[in-house]
This record gives C-alpha cells, structure tokens and sequence, in this order.
C-alpha cells in the first residue's frame, strides 16, 4: 500500500483522541535525523468489552495495528532503566539513582518491586511523577 500518515510537529504539541486506528501503509512520526522534541500524545479511549475473550474483536477496536511499517523517533532519554542508589521507602519524595539520566519533569516513572511475585492482581509496583531532577545531589 501506497498511504502513509505522518504527524508534523508543534511547538504545543499534538493530541491524537481515538478509540483504535488500523494503519495499513505507514505510520511515520520524526524520523532518525529529525526526531520530534515536542510532546504527541495518542489517547485509546473506550472500554474492554466483558465478553473480550468469547467474543474476539479486531486488534484496532482499542489499540493501533499496523501493517506495513511504523516509524516512530522522539526524543531520546538515557537511560530508560536504572538501578537504585539507596532504598526508597514508604513516602520518600527523593530517589538517588545509580546512573546519570536525562529525565525531565511530569514524566513518568515506575519503581519495579523486588518480590518474588508480581502479577496484576497482587503487585508492589509504583507510579511516580517526576517533580525535578538534581544531576550531582549530595547524599
């Protein structure tokens, strides 16, 4: 297929509201010597329907299937993943990490557990947001 879409870049950035989207052709959004620096945000809206599993519905119904190629190149944040450099306790509001990062305010970030068991209906996982970061704190 010939179609190819492609999200430009704004200075406020892009948000994309939809319930799924099948892109059969191109998805193409930067590219490897022009990554986009401002926020897109895509938001699936729409609820899993009670019967997902006897009844099984496309993969778009909430979700972006492709076929063809999707090209995505944002901004480029090292590292992804970190180890700790103290234990985070219970209402900690500082973290002190093993390795430099360049992450920046009102991302998000997850503090994986170290439990034997993790699953979606019992895990130790936590969410934060990142208020502001300190790049030589003193411990």
């Amino acid at each position: 297929s010939t179609s190819e879409l492609i999200f430009g870049e704004s200075e406020s950035g892009i948000t994309f509201d939809m319930h799924g989207m099948n892109v059969i052709g191109k998805l193409t959004i930067g590219s490897e010597t022009c990554r986009v620096e401002t926020k897109i945000t895509i938001t699936l809206h729409g609820n899993r329907p009670s019967d997902i599993v006897s009844n099984e519905r496309p993969p778009s119904l909430k979700g972006i299937t492709v076929i063809g190629q999707i090209s995505l190149h944002g901004k480029r944040f090292y590292r992804t993943w970190t180890r700790l450099a103290k234990t985070v306790e219970p209402g900690d509001k500082v973290i002190l990490l093993q390795h430099k990062v360049n992450w920046m305010p009102n991302q998000q970030i997850v503090l994986v557990t170290t439990s034997m068991k993790d699953s979606r209906e019992w895990h130790r996982n936590e969410i934060g947001i990142i208020e502001y970061v300190v790049e030589n704190p003193v411990p």
